[in-house]
């Protein structure tokens, strides 16, 4: 006859603690969760409670210690994010921005970005990017909008919210087409330098720009697309050609 063995409240919380430290490393490996976290230290919390608990029926000083120390330092972890957070403040300006391409950054990350960037006023016929030339920074136009030109053909307008120069800012090659403002407006420029130096020492930072140009190229490509079908489309007979 098989014997399943008696699981008590103490035996359910060892179990449940395994799992909750496997699971958030495994999360953390994955991508799902970034090890500065809040989820990620809650987990670490509650898996090292847990065990903790289980430790009161087969007690080891060793592994207590070790548990105490991980909820130390979670708490530790999460103030320390709480107060970081408390402390940052974003102009109108910033807070639109970060709302409309960088939604799902960090307020640490998002604060670091805007202190890396410049909020510019442009003026009518301001020369964003030339083809052929490194454009040497990635630009956001908040207002106003911009002719596209290639080979002194237009090609697109630019409307506020678009990015200028995500195409060619991550490996410094020269711009594709030169970019014109065709009116009073606003830009926020983040060089390229500073831009690659922070992405190449943090990772979550360059996954959530690289998250932002990535849903960019693919919103561009998809309203090119819709423009060329438009364009391929037969008009009816008799209809003038617009």
């Amino acid at each position: 006859m098989l014997l399943l063995p008696e699981f008590d409240i103490y035996s359910i919380a060892g179990i449940a603690g395994v799992a909750l430290y496997l699971g958030s490393y495994g999360a953390l490996q994955l991508g799902f969760i970034i090890g500065n976290s809040k989820a990620y230290a809650l987990l670490n919390l509650a898996a090292a409670a847990c065990v903790l608990l289980s430790l009161l029926t087969a007690f080891n000083l060793f592994s207590a210690i070790i548990q105490i120390a991980w909820i130390l330092i979670s708490v530790i972890g999460m103030t320390r994010r709480y107060l970081l957070h408390r402390r940052i403040r974003f102009s109108e300006e910033d807070t639109a921005m970060l709302r409309d391409r960088f939604a799902l950054m960090a307020p640490p990350l998002a604060h670091a970005m805007v202190k890396m960037g410049e909020w510019l006023d442009v003026t009518p016929g301001t020369t964003l990017t030339r083809e052929g030339q490194a454009a040497g920074a990635l630009t956001y136009l908040a207002s106003g909008q911009a002719k596209v030109t290639v080979q002194g053909h237009e090609v697109a307008r630019l409307q506020p919210g678009d990015f200028i120069g995500e195409v060619t800012v991550m490996h410094g090659g020269p711009a594709t087409a030169t970019v014109v403002a065709e009116g009073h407006g606003r830009i926020f420029r983040l060089p390229r330098a500073q831009l690659v130096t922070q992405m190449e020492t943090d990772h979550a930072f360059a996954l959530a720009i690289g998250m932002a140009l990535q849903e960019e190229a693919q919103r561009k490509l998809q309203t090119a697309n819709s423009r060329s079908q438009i364009t391929r489309s037969p008009q009816p007979s008799g209809s003038p050609a617009t």
